[in-house]
């Protein structure tokens, strides 16, 4: 048995949220697998953006009632600080596993040299492509390449 930092998304399709959303599906079907096959799992969520409550602390730590282990679940602003440091020197993990292309450029942050998983679905480039052609705007080109690369890195 390893343990596993799982860096997801939030909302879980388990939630009271008002949508379900691709990429905590995503997180979902890991946490699942990851735990059916016998790992010790820590699940950390980033939260999508404008889905819970504004009220809500910075970092929601929580026994997932589904899932049956703990769970963090924070926001964005908490990407820049050390939180995500913190909790990989708490969890000891033996890797570190991203579910969804945003939560593995997050799990590509980390300064470890431990083994990372990363989950890139789709064609981050070829969906960038398409934003920058409907939008007119090459911007999302270069930000989606940099998670890439630093993903890939």
């Amino acid at each position: 048995m390893s343990r596993v930092l799982l860096v997801g998304m939030a909302p879980l399709p388990t939630e009271n949220a008002r949508r379900s959303y691709a990429p905590g599906l995503r997180t979902w079907q890991f946490a699942k697998a990851l735990a059916h096959a016998g790992h010790a799992v820590t699940l950390a969520c980033v939260r999508m953006p404008y889905i819970y409550e504004l009220d809500r602390p910075p970092i929601v730590k929580a026994r997932d009632p589904d899932l049956g282990f703990e769970r963090y679940d924070f926001d964005e602003r908490v990407l820049h600080a050390d939180f995500l440091a913190r909790l990989l020197r708490t969890v000891r993990p033996d890797c570190v596993v991203g579910a969804h292309t945003f939560a593995s450029w997050v799990a590509s942050t980390l300064r470890t040299a431990l083994p990372l998983w990363a989950d890139l679905n789709g064609h981050l480039m070829a969906e960038a492509q398409t934003k920058a052609c409907r939008d007119g705007d090459d911007l999302p080109v270069g930000q989606l390449w940099r998670w890439e690369q630093a993903i890939l890195d």
